[in-house]
């Protein structure tokens, strides 16, 4: 259903602002992808709308635009396909014909200012577009740029005209959403909501949270990368068995760890190729690394820390806060930062395994590990105090962007309700060559929920004729 919808609300973007400075690294596809056979004639009376009728000949334009732009993502050799994008194009153009009439009703039209700004602006863009194609394609001429473009249907003056139609569409937007409002007490409702449900899910399951948490991590971590927006929240419901920890990071002898590393890494890999050899019979000829080789490797990392591990123990005994020496001694110190860790027993997901176990290493609040070896270094870590279950507490950058995403929700709502009202009093009448979308969509949904579950094929069966009898005893 997904697909459907994806496509239904895409629509609204076919000709956006910055459809045309797209198409200089984007062109349409070069062929255009097979489409099922059933051909409208152009004079194809589809609906009627205030007593004139609407023919195929006036969506098929909007029709191909959308095969142009999103048929590369359906099978449009199936009719069902077909019927959607006819669907969506028949439901485009009976919208504007819909919103056009009722903006003129009650008299939203662009004063000379707005339609000027909005000129300027295709302008602006139409130039753009013309430089960045020329400095990306060698030897290109200012001509060149306008052919191409001229080629995709587009001009300065058929931009113009669409960027007036734009705003036209905003100004009436703004009119239909202008009463919208969200209060602080519709915020903290949504935010009381949003806990609930992640006390369902999480609340007694850790791994669950911690998995989850992880993967928000993960799509933050590509947004930054590739620049993009990553609105997903955290889980609002935090469950019970975490530890707020602190640690110390040392840093260790870079040919220290790597022969640490090497050393686990070859016994690990040997210990799993001998299993398998052992499966198969195969003798192992390799020389082999042992455990000692590797806890001695061990060993060596923590006598070359400590020294700096004594320090830091005895100045604790002296009354130095853990606080002061990890500004002292810390690699990883953050001066604007918290400096402290949630970690459960499923934090694994997030931190190294040596940096949990060593969290868990000690019984009592107050209490300090011995080091524990990561790739990272050497970690000693601070026990400071559980983390009781409960919500997570919004802070006030996270209550705005709940109120602006409520807002754009809520507006939303309102243009559709509204938008969909004009329709439901325009009478609109539909021959039924098309489908209309909201039956459509809803036959796709239903479709989709009670799935048409094919019988299993009767095997036949044989009697073979020729069957020896048992002989007696």
């Amino acid at each position: 259903m997904k697909k459907w919808i994806a496509l239904f609300l895409s629509l609204c973007m076919l000709l956006s602002a910055t459809a045309l400075a797209e198409t200089v690294t984007e062109e349409l596809p070069v062929e255009a992808p097979a489409v099922a056979e059933n051909t409208l004639a152009d004079d194809q009376v589809l609906a009627t709308l205030y007593g004139e009728d609407i023919t195929w000949g006036q969506i098929a334009s909007t029709y191909e635009d959308l095969i142009a732009y999103y048929g590369s993502y359906y099978d449009l050799s199936l009719q069902e396909n077909v019927d959607l994008f006819r669907a969506v194009a028949l439901d485009s153009y009976i919208t504007g014909k819909v919103v056009d009439k009722k903006a003129q009703e009650l008299n939203i039209v662009l004063t000379e200012e707005e339609k000027a700004a909005a000129e300027e602006g295709a302008q602006s863009d139409w130039d753009a577009a013309i430089q960045e194609y020329m400095a990306g394609t060698e030897g290109a001429t200012e001509e060149d740029a306008v052919a191409y473009f001229t080629e995709l249907g587009y001009s300065p003056e058929s931009l113009k005209a669409d960027y007036v139609e734009y705003a036209t569409d905003d100004k009436i937007r703004a009119h239909i959403i202008q009463d919208v409002v969200v209060t602080d007490e519709d915020v903290e409702t949504y935010y009381q909501e949003l806990v609930a449900a992640d006390k369902e899910l999480y609340g007694s399951d850790v791994s669950a949270y911690e998995s989850y948490n992880s993967y928000v991590y993960q799509m933050e971590m590509y947004s930054m990368y590739y620049g993009t927006e990553s609105n997903m929240d955290r889980a609002w419901y935090r469950p019970a068995g975490f530890r707020l920890v602190k640690h110390i990071l040392l840093p260790v002898d870079e040919a220290l760890m790597t022969e640490y590393q090497s050393l686990q890494a070859q016994l690990e890999e040997q210990m799993a190729g001998e299993a398998a050899n052992a499966e198969e019979g195969i003798a192992t000829t390799d020389e082999p690394v042992t455990q000692e080789q590797v806890d001695a490797a061990k060993a060596a990392i923590l006598d070359s820390v400590s020294g700096t591990v004594q320090e830091i123990n005895d100045k604790l005994a002296a009354g130095a806060t853990f606080d002061e020496l990890m500004v002292e001694y810390s690699m990883d110190y953050q001066p604007t930062g918290t400096n402290t860790y949630e970690v459960s027993v499923a934090s694994t997901l997030t931190y190294v395994p040596e940096f949990v176990e060593a969290a868990f290493s000690v019984d009592n609040v107050g209490d300090v590990s011995a080091p524990y070896i990561s790739t990272y270094g050497v970690h000693i870590l601070l026990y400071v105090e559980d983390i009781p279950e409960g919500p997570i507490e919004m802070t006030e950058e996270q209550r705005q962007l709940k109120y602006e995403q409520l807002l754009a929700t809520r507006q939303d709502e309102q243009y559709t309700s509204t938008v969909e009202g004009w329709i439901a009093e325009a009478g609109v009448t539909y021959t039924g060559v098309i489908s209309d979308l909201n039956t459509l969509m809803a036959e796709m949904e239903a479709a989709e929920e009670n799935p048409v579950e094919e019988e299993a094929p009767v095997e036949e069966t044989t009697v073979d004729e020729t069957t020896e009898e048992v002989p007696a005893e």
